[in-house]
């Protein structure tokens, strides 16, 4: 009755975050390069367990819905973000694998930005985890929705 009673409770919302971070996507999956692999300057929001990116921050506030180039929110289930040492093209580099195997390489401008997306975005696959273990625990089909 007790993994019941947790899985019930939703895990509280963080607060979003936000800012400018330049963007390369790496892999489209397992084995294939992504056919564009250039730099973008994008207005990054980490919002639940999903990333949206926008052309700008003013954009980003006042029309949500128009996110840059029409990408759909990235899911971060399951994802994992960690700095990429090898790249040395640029400093603060960080890298986001998703689940489905598809890489994006981000740039922050500072080591202590980079670390605080590294962390909140690793924060939210633990917290959506450790959630849904409860939930089968449980016995329920609840998803991790913060």
């Amino acid at each position: 009755m007790e993994n019941l009673e947790f899985a019930q409770h939703k895990p509280s919302t963080k607060e979003p975050l936000e800012g400018t971070l330049f963007r390369k996507h790496e892999w489209q999956s397992e084995y294939v390069k992504a056919a564009v692999r250039k730099w973008n300057k994008v207005y990054t929001v980490l919002r639940n367990s999903q990333i949206f990116f926008y052309p700008d921050s003013k954009t980003a506030h006042s029309k949500p819905e128009k996110t840059f180039q029409g990408e759909d929110p990235l899911s971060l289930n399951d994802a994992t973000a960690s700095e990429d040492k090898f790249y040395k093209k640029k400093k603060h580099v960080f890298r986001l694998v998703l689940k489905n195997k598809m890489e994006y390489l981000f740039q922050a401008k500072d080591e202590e930005e980079m670390n605080t997306w590294i962390s909140r975005i690793n924060s939210l696959e633990k917290s959506c985890s450790h959630f849904d273990q409860v939930s089968k625990n449980a016995s329920t089909t609840r998803r991790c929705s913060f």
